[in-house]
């Protein structure tokens, strides 16, 4: 998502610097780059895996937290209400989940026509997850089938729901003891299921531990974001460094014999580290408008790389031509071709209409709330006086 954040004042011979976390979007879509590179290498078997890029989902739910806390702080303080702010969700999130719902189930479908099958699993699969409801599980397999990435706004969505409803009611001393317990719960957690990568969506069992696996992360966002640290401004230098221990965090392909220890430092530590660092980091010219451009992308692209990839590893298999890093390359080329197209003629489009829409709605509600009011006022101002 692109932040409408405050920009920081600066001398008129210096370069303009934007400080509106662009820094942070420009992270999200290393994050997600990072996670469709390790699909492709894992359905075309280029010889590496970077098994843990699976640790940019907990990148992306502190971010997440850190952001909402930026975004509806305030306006809850002003009175915004919870169905305002989950109407408000929906809007942003939605519309790119529908798209790739029905791009992933056109895909499973085709492939059960193709294999002969009846496709009556694959189109009740689809219709559970235009709803978020995770039936794979039912069946035995991951929890969104059509799409497997869905498991995270899965839970996204619960995130969002928690803080709307108590975000603002708890008073500070609960919340970090409340961070505290969960980050003891997911040292339970992840020990057993011997590592974070399939907590959420691979099992039953395990897709109840996803509540866990986004509740530390996305409150450690949400109150790295209270501490304030932001505030200041820290030297692009800082940036450099945290660009480059995100990429070896995610991208390294060394099968640790210590995976536990390894989720769980990065997880706890070393994630809510990027993201208040991250934070501080103002950025300028070609360097703002790459990063701003990298986190518009970066959500469409994460739900629709999956899908594109799995099309054009269908298609160079039933093609029998095995050419597996240009099919890679081909593949995430692809992924960022339909993301910019979904983003600019769907996605943004869509988004400001239902958010008009709803703008109206509201104003016209607010307006049938405050009638007998301003009616009453106008009766006792015009009413005779004796």
């Amino acid at each position: 998502m692109i932040l409408n954040m405050h920009q920081e004042l600066a001398p008129r011979t210096a370069p303009k610097l934007e400080h509106r976390f662009v820094f942070l979007d420009g992270l999200r879509g290393l994050a997600a780059l990072c996670v469709a590179i390790f699909h492709a290498t894992l359905s075309f078997r280029l010889g590496f895996l970077p098994r843990h890029s699976v640790l940019a989902v907990d990148f992306f739910f502190c971010l997440s937290g850190f952001v909402i806390a930026f975004a509806y702080d305030r306006k809850f303080a002003t009175g915004m209400s919870v169905g305002d702010f989950l109407v408000y969700r929906v809007i942003r999130l939605y519309p790119i989940i529908l798209v790739s719902v029905l791009f992933g189930g056109a895909l499973l479908m085709g492939e059960n026509l193709w294999a002969g099958s009846p496709i009556t699993q694959s189109a009740l699969l689809t219709l559970a997850s235009l709803f978020l409801l995770p039936l794979g599980l039912r069946f035995g397999m991951q929890a969104y089938p059509p799409n497997d990435p869905l498991w995270s706004l899965f839970f996204e969505f619960v995130a969002n729901a928690v803080y709307g409803v108590f975000g603002r009611r708890i008073s500070p001393l609960l919340a970090w003891t409340g961070l505290l317990v969960l980050a003891a719960l997911l040292v339970h957690v992840v020990r057993v299921a011997h590592g974070i990568a399939e907590i959420g969506f691979s099992n039953i069992k395990l897709f109840s531990f996803g509540y866990v696996r986004v509740a530390f992360p996305f409150l450690a966002g949400v109150l790295l974001f209270r501490l304030g640290g932001h505030r200041q401004i820290a030297p692009l230098v800082c940036g450099s460094a945290v660009v480059c221990i995100l990429l070896v965090m995610l991208l390294n392909d060394y099968p640790l014999s210590a995976k536990v220890p390894y989720d769980l430092v990065c997880v706890l530590l070393v994630i809510p580290a990027l993201v208040y660092v991250g934070a501080m980091v103002a950025v300028s010219g070609r360097l703002s408008a790459l990063s701003t451009w990298g986190g518009a992308m970066s959500y469409p692209f994460y739900l629709i790389h999956g899908p594109t990839i799995g099309l054009v590893h269908s298609v160079t298999t039933k093609a029998h031509l095995d050419y597996p890093y240009t099919s890679a390359v081909v593949g995430l080329t692809l992924s960022a071709a339909l993301s910019y197209i979904a983003l600019h003629r769907y996605d943004i489009p869509v988004r400001a209409w239902l958010s008009g829409r709803h703008r109206q709605f509201a104003a016209q509600r607010r307006f049938r709330k405050d009638t007998p009011y301003l009616l009453a006022r106008r009766q006792h101002h015009e009413s005779p006086r004796l």
